[in-house]
């Protein structure tokens, strides 16, 4: 009987230790665990500062950030204007749409007509081969709405309208819309 009380006697020890390995086991796995966690959240934390930093301004110099980013805002301009012109616009809205691309809003007149006193803003009616049209006062808007006007009454789309009115292509795009 002796010996069977010793084998459950260590039986149990062995349990017991079994039993205190595999807690430590488990701890050690949660304390690796939880250092890794941290590593982690050490490593963010350190992103995330330097982030801040970099956002707040105050301590970080880089060149050239401000630049990239208005040519990025100059990009975005110049493609928000050369967008192709949206369906269904009004015909003062197509004819305001002209009067900025042919003069800049009247910035620029047709110089054989500035050369006489006269005005050409729209670009009205200038075929190319060296004859031009000139007009007193606002007679070249009235010319270019009645224009754009008739167009749209037999049923050019404000593309083909604003491609013919430069190239006389009714095509649906063109480098004018651009």
């Amino acid at each position: 009987m002796q010996v069977e009380a010793k084998i459950a006697e260590r039986q149990d020890t062995f349990k017991k230790r079994e039993k205190a390995a595999k807690w430590i086991s488990e701890k050690f796995h949660n304390i690796i665990v939880l250092y890794f966690f941290l590593s982690i959240l050490f490593i963010v934390g350190i992103a995330a500062g330097f982030k801040y930093e970099f956002f707040k301004g105050n301590n970080l110099i880089i060149e050239n950030v401000h630049a990239q980013t208005v040519k990025q805002a100059l990009r975005e301009e110049i493609a928000k204007k050369s967008e192709p012109v949206k369906k269904d616009k009004t015909v003062d809205e197509l004819v305001e749409i002209i009067f900025e691309k042919e003069s800049s809003k009247g910035k620029k007149n047709y110089s054989k007509c500035e050369e006489i006193g006269k005005f050409n803003r729209y670009g009205f009616d200038i075929p190319g081969d060296g004859s031009y049209v000139c007009f007193d006062g606002d007679g070249d808007k009235v010319a270019t709405t009645g224009w754009v006007a008739h167009k749209k009454a037999i049923g050019y789309s404000d593309n083909e309208l604003l491609c013919y009115y430069n190239s006389g292509k009714k095509v649906e795009d063109c480098g004018y819309l651009h």
